[in-house]
C-alpha cells in the first residue's frame, strides 16, 4: 500500500465498509475501535453526525450526586446500550475490555483462560463439541459473525461501531502529493465519518498525518432469528444403504422422516422408518475412545446433554441403526456413520434382543457377551450387599471410573493395543475392586480348607494373605465353597493383564506359553477371546450367585 493510501485510510475505508466483517468474524473492539447497540427508532438521530455518542468508559451505570447524596443512575442507555465494557485500570493492572453479559448469558456462553490477556468464549453445540464464538486479547474483540447477528435479530437491536484513528507519515503532504483537506465529512446509508489532514505534527520527525473519525452500523436483519423458521426444516439429510435394486446396485435413501414411509401410511415406494440401516461395529471406536464425552451402552450411544442414539449393538461384527433415528443426528454426524455404512447381507438382521425391545416393545437383557457382564455385574454386587451388607466390588476410583462405561468386546478380528486396554479394565473392574477388608472378616481361619490352603501358602493366618484374589479364594473355602478352576481362571486374567499380546507373541517363557495355550490366543482371534473371557466372567457371577443367593439366582449362564 502507498504511503498516501495508508494517510487517506485507504484500507481503513475498505474494512469499514464491511463492517469490519473478516473470514465469518467481526470485530467489535480495537485501538481504534468501539460499539454499542441502537433502536431503530434513535438510529437515524445517530447516524446524523460523526461524532461518538458513547465515549469508551461509559458502560452505562453509574453514581450521581443529586440532593445531598449519591444515587445509582442508568447511564446513556435512554440513546444507546453499551456492547462492549472498556474498564480502566490502575496502578499494575492494564485496561482491558469486556463483553456484554446479556450477549454471554442470553446465547449460554462459557469463559475459558487462555493467558492473562486472552480470554475465549465457547458454546456448547449441537454435536456436543465446544465452539469458540467470542474471543478477547488485550481490548481486542472478535466475535463470529452469525452468532452476533442472531443476537441482534433477537434484541431487535443493531451494532454501532465507532472508529477514531490518526496516522502520521514522515513525509511532507507535496511529497506525498496530497492536498491537505479539513472536516471533510463523508455520509452514506450505513456510515458517517469526518476526515482531516493533520498539519502541524512534527514530532517524532513527522510531516503530514490523517485524523478519521465517525461511525458505521451493522444492522439487524429478521432472517436472523424468525420464530417461523423454527417450523422450517432446513436441515441436511444424509443418504444410507439400505438394500439392493433389481441390477445389484445399492439402494440409497435419506434418513429424513418426512420421506419415509411408517406401518401406517406409505410414501410411495420409500422404505420404512424402521428399515435397519447396517455400520461396521469399528463406528463404537470413536465414542469408546472418548468417554467423558460419549457414553455406548446397552441399545444406545450418546453425547452427554446433546443427543442420543437408539442402536442394536447386540451383534459381533455390525452395528444396527432405524433409518429415521438417523435423522436425529446432526448433519456432520450423520456423514461420520455414513462412512461407515454397509450393504445388508442375506444372513443380516436385528438381534433377538432389538426384535424384542422394537417389534415387541418388551424389556430384555442383551445378548452379546460384553453387554450381558455389564448387567450382571451390576445387578449381582447389587444382590450381594443386599445379602450381606457390603458389596463384592468396590468402587471404582475416581482415575478409573471410565473402565466399566468403556468396557467393551472388540470391534474388530485382532487389535492388540484395545485387547489390552479392555484386560486392564476387567482386571480393575472385577480383581482388583475385590472388598479385601470385609472378605478378610469373614474368613474363618479354623476351617480345616483354609487351615490346608494356608499351609500351602507357608502361612499360619489369613490376615497374612496380601493379594485380593488369595483373600477372595479362602473365603469361599470358608464358606464351604471349593471352586478351583474358578479362582484360576480369574488368576490367568491377572496374570493376562501383566502382560501385552506383543509380548506374550515375542517371549518364550514357559509360563507365558502356559498362559497363550490357555486362552487359546494361537487358535482364536483377539476378539473371539475376549469374548469366551465375558462370557467366563458371567459364569463365575452366575456360579456365586447361585452358591451364596440361591434365592436371587435365575440359574441362567
Amino acid at each position: 500500500m502507498k504511503e498516501s493510501e495508508r494517510i487517506l485510510f485507504t484500507d481503513f475505508l475498505a474494512s469499514m465498509d464491511k463492517k469490519f466483517i473478516e473470514s465469518g468474524w467481526i470485530t467489535v473492539s480495537a485501538e481504534c475501535l468501539h460499539s454499542a447497540l441502537v433502536s431503530d427508532e434513535k438510529l437515524s438521530d445517530v447516524l446524523s453526525r460523526y461524532e461518538w455518542d458513547l465515549i469508551r468508559g461509559s458502560n452505562g451505570v453509574s453514581e450521581i450526586w443529586s440532593n445531598g447524596k449519591w444515587s445509582f443512575c442508568h447511564e446513556g442507555i435512554d440513546v444507546l446500550e453499551p456492547f462492549v465494557l472498556y474498564r480502566s485500570a490502575n496502578y499494575d493492572i492494564d485496561n482491558y475490555v469486556e463483553l456484554s453479559q446479556d450477549f454471554r448469558v442470553l446465547l449460554n456462553m462459557h469463559e475459558r483462560y487462555v493467558s492473562p490477556t486472552e480470554r475465549h468464549f465457547v458454546v456448547d453445540n449441537e454435536n456436543g463439541d465446544w465452539e469458540k464464538v467470542a474471543e478477547i486479547n488485550g481490548i481486542n474483540i472478535r466475535i463470529k459473525l452469525t452468532v452476533l447477528r442472531k443476537y441482534l435479530a433477537l434484541r431487535k437491536m443493531n451494532l454501532l461501531l465507532f472508529f477514531d484513528e490518526m496516522r502520521y507519515s514522515q513525509q511532507s503532504f507535496m511529497e506525498l502529493g496530497l492536498t491537505p483537506v479539513m472536516n471533510q465529512i463523508v455520509k452514506d446509508a450505513d456510515y458517517i465519518y469526518n476526515y482531516s489532514s493533520l498539519v502541524n505534527c512534527h514530532a517524532d520527525g513527522n510531516k503530514s498525518g490523517g485524523w478519521i473519525v465517525g461511525k458505521c452500523v451493522l444492522r439487524y436483519r429478521e432472517k436472523d432469528y424468525n420464530l417461523e423458521s423454527f417450523n422450517q426444516d432446513d436441515k441436511q439429510y444424509a443418504e444410507f444403504i439400505y438394500g439392493y435394486d433389481d441390477e445389484g446396485e445399492p439402494k440409497l435413501h435419506s434418513c429424513k422422516k418426512d420421506t419415509l414411509s411408517n406401518y401406517f401410511v406409505a410414501n410411495g415406494d420409500n422404505p420404512l422408518e424402521m428399515t435397519p440401516i447396517f455400520f461396521k461395529k469399528e463406528v463404537l471406536d470413536k465414542y469408546y475412545s472418548n468417554p467423558n464425552k460419549y457414553t455406548v451402552s446397552d441399545g444406545s450411544v450418546g453425547c452427554e446433554g446433546s443427543w442420543s442414539l437408539y442402536i442394536d449393538n447386540d451383534h459381533r461384527s455390525y452395528v444396527i441403526v432405524p433409518l429415521v433415528y438417523l435423522g436425529n443426528l446432526e448433519y456432520s454426524e450423520q456423514l461420520y456413520w455414513k462412512g461407515y455404512n454397509v450393504s445388508p447381507e442375506k444372513d443380516m438382521g436385528v438381534s433377538k434382543t432389538a426384535y424384542t425391545r422394537w417389534k415387541e416393545v418388551n424389556i430384555c437383557n442383551p445378548m452379546f457377551p460384553d453387554l450381558y457382564f455389564k448387567s450382571c455385574f451390576k445387578q449381582f454386587n447389587k444382590k450381594w450387599e443386599n445379602q450381606f451388607g457390603w458389596p463384592l466390588f468396590l468402587p471404582l476410583v475416581e482415575e478409573d471410573e471410565h473402565r466399566y462405561k468403556t468396557l467393551h468386546c472388540l470391534t474388530t478380528e485382532n487389535n492388540h493395543s484395545d485387547f489390552d486396554e479392555q484386560i486392564l479394565s476387567m482386571t480393575k473392574l472385577v480383581i482388583d475392586s475385590f472388598n479385601q477388608k470385609c472378605i478378610q472378616s469373614e474368613i474363618d481361619d479354623s476351617n480345616p480348607d483354609v487351615e490346608s490352603y494356608l499351609k500351602q501358602k507357608n502361612f499360619s493366618s489369613s490376615t497374612e494373605l496380601k493379594a485380593g484374589i488369595d483373600k477372595f479364594q479362602a473365603f469361599l473355602l470358608s464358606e464351604g465353597m471349593n471352586c478351583p478352576d474358578m479362582v484360576d481362571f480369574l488368576r490367568k486374567v491377572q496374570s493376562l493383564r501383566s502382560n501385552s499380546v506383543a509380548h506374550r507373541k515375542s517371549n518364550k517363557r514357559k509360563d507365558l506359553a502356559k498362559l497363550y495355550e490357555y486362552f487359546k490366543l494361537d487358535e482364536f482371534s483377539e476378539q473371539q477371546v475376549l469374548e469366551d473371557i465375558f462370557v467366563k466372567m458371567v459364569r463365575t457371577l452366575k456360579t456365586l450367585e447361585k452358591f451364596f443367593m440361591p434365592q436371587t439366582s435365575d440359574n441362567n449362564e
